[in-house]
């Protein structure tokens, strides 16, 4: 390596944010991670679906730690020598400069088909310093690219200004309906094929629009949506801790959570209306069907709506202007 690079390497993410909120985020985003395992035990869609989003935002976070710890770069009048995320390193000479560019907020050099991003003040030293080496080595200042130049793969052709920021949004909205369609799953599933226990009471609690009984092992089963004429009494007459009872139900949020009853039979009768409860809640579930695949088709509709406005700013301006945000005007068009 030819030249002597300088002792005190910078650091590629530029401020101690990155290192606050990756350590925040880690601790905070693994710990709730941590709680779904224990205290769900990922019995549940809900269980998992928590886990899986908690950990990934625990992930991102422990990147951003990574990165600053990591990320380094080391220059000096002849080769400039960077090390990135996964502790590669690669040396480049100002020949290999292909362009710069510059806004408002962004401010990346380019070394052939890479880009670097100068993302905090720490690092402008570092970009003025190059910027200053070439225009000595060269007798010009660096090609200053426009916004499409660098962003040909992005989503909106480099008209929106941190649109990562967008495309996380689709994402997280597409995984929270996600959650929502197997929650609905497991919901009716549990309806159809319901799991068969057998109980003895020992209490019972009246809560509106239904009763809880309580189990020996301290466990609750739930009956809702009884018709107004429903006697309770019949209930509540089998929770004296000697009336084995037949019950079908599901546990949708894990064993140590209510079970949701369909059915309680006792001396081979049926105490509960088991055709009106099931037709309440399959008309539940139709209503829930129909709410989030609506949400969902506008939120589809709304998300290719945004693709289509922010790749064509000129031909669509104030759709433009009304839905997406960009400060820097000269890149348009």
């Amino acid at each position: 390596m030819s030249g002597r690079p300088c002792d005190n390497p910078q650091p590629a993410i530029l401020n101690n944010k990155c290192l606050i909120l990756g350590g925040i985020g880690t601790c905070v985003f693994g710990g709730f991670a941590f709680f779904f395992v224990i205290a769900f035990s990922l019995e549940s869609a809900f269980a998992i679906f928590g886990f899986a989003v908690f950990s990934l935002f625990s992930v991102t976070s422990l990147f951003l730690l990574i990165a600053y710890l990591n990320c380094r770069i080391w220059y000096d009048e002849n080769i400039i020598l960077i090390k990135d995320i996964w502790g590669r390193k690669r040396e480049y000479k100002y020949s290999d400069i292909t362009g710069r560019y510059e806004d408002f907020s962004e401010t990346y050099l380019f070394f052939n088909s890479r880009k670097i991003e100068i993302s905090s003040d720490s690092r402008l030293s570092f970009y003025n310093y190059v910027c200053n080496r070439y225009e000595e080595l060269y007798g010009k200042r660096i090609p200053l690219k426009s916004r499409k130049e660098y962003a040909k793969r992005d989503l909106f052709k480099g008209n929106v200004k941190n649109s990562s920021a967008y495309i996380a949004l689709f994402i997280l909205m597409i995984l929270l309906f996600g959650y929502i369609a197997i929650e609905i799953y497991d919901y009716a599933h549990g309806l159809d094929a319901p799991n068969t226990y057998t109980i003895t009471f020992i209490g019972y609690k009246e809560v509106d629009g239904g009763i809880i009984l309580l189990s020996y092992d301290n466990k609750e089963y739930s009956i809702y949506d009884l018709p107004s004429d429903y006697d309770l009494g019949q209930l509540k007459a089998i929770c004296h801790g000697r009336t084995i009872a037949k019950v079908k139900g599901v546990f949708e949020y894990g064993e140590n959570k209510p079970c949701t009853v369909t059915s309680i039979v006792v001396d081979n009768v049926e105490l509960l209306p088991v055709e009106e409860l099931l037709a309440v809640r399959k008309k539940f579930i139709t209503g829930l069907i129909s709410i989030a695949g609506g949400a969902f088709l506008l939120l589809i509709l709304f998300e290719v709506l945004l693709v289509i406005v922010g790749r064509n700013p000129t031909k669509y301006p104030k759709l433009f202007d009304k839905l997406l945000k960009t400060e820097d005007r000269r890149h348009l068009g």
